[in-house]
């Protein structure tokens, strides 16, 4: 069954911007994280980037340092997900 049309194709184009990340390592990484928590790249990213500018905490990612070699539960989602 096709998915609805919500016109985000027809301005799929104009939307999109091109980052190079400074490694392949990198890159990997980041897909790691996105994977982890269950997001696509592209909304990782956009998620991070947002976050950063508000310079809020954001809701979905596990607190982490890295020096502190560990990350800590997110007060801001239940334990159940």
């Amino acid at each position: 069954m096709p998915k609805p049309n919500r016109g985000k194709t027809e301005t799929i184009k104009d939307r999109a911007v091109y980052v190079y990340l400074s490694s392949l390592e990198m890159v990997e990484e980041w897909k790691h994280r996105a994977e982890k928590t269950g997001d696509s790249i592209s909304r990782f990213v956009v998620e991070r980037v947002e976050d950063s500018l508000s310079g809020g905490l954001s809701r979905k990612a596990p607190f982490s340092h890295p020096l502190m070699g560990h990350s800590l539960p997110n007060p801001f989602t239940s334990p159940n997900g």
